[in-house]
């Protein structure tokens, strides 16, 4: 439930600092989460196994720059309509869950995955209507 705020902070970045500095940004967050879970691995004991991690690592690093690149369009060429603000969110968060499971991908096959994979994407749905309203009351520019 934490993807599509941190889909809009990126975006809030975006809007008020620019595409260079949300780039830096993303690239510095995943060096850090990348940090972060080989630190807790070494603390806890255990054996850093790369395959349970990659999935997520690289669904966020992809779906933060397709988010990127696709919002900078947004606002460089359109009004931000917020349905197109919204169909972004939306197709991010796909492209995370895309990226993930073909990491790891004997999850696909099974069936209990695809109905939480529909229920996630619908309660984030939600949540991703309500940052699309608070994304539009956001000016743009640096201040």
């Amino acid at each position: 439930l934490l993807l599509p705020l941190l889909f809009f902070i990126t975006n809030y970045m975006t809007k008020r600092f620019g595409f260079f500095r949300t780039l830096r940004a993303i690239i510095i967050s995943s060096a850090a989460m990348i940090a972060f879970v080989a630190i807790m691995y070494f603390v806890i004991g255990g054996k850093l196994n790369f395959q349970l991690i990659s999935g997520q690592v690289f669904g966020y690093i992809a779906s933060q720059l397709v988010n990127l690149f696709i919002y900078s369009f947004i606002l460089n060429n359109t009004s931000s309509p917020w349905p197109l603000v919204l169909i972004n969110y939306l197709f991010v968060l796909i492209v995370f869950y895309l990226v993930y499971t073909v990491i790891q991908a004997d999850i696909i096959i099974k069936m209990a995955f695809w109905k939480g994979y529909f229920i996630t994407l619908g309660i984030q749905l939600m949540e991703c209507i309500i940052l699309t309203i608070i994304d539009k009351k956001i000016k743009k520019g640096l201040y």
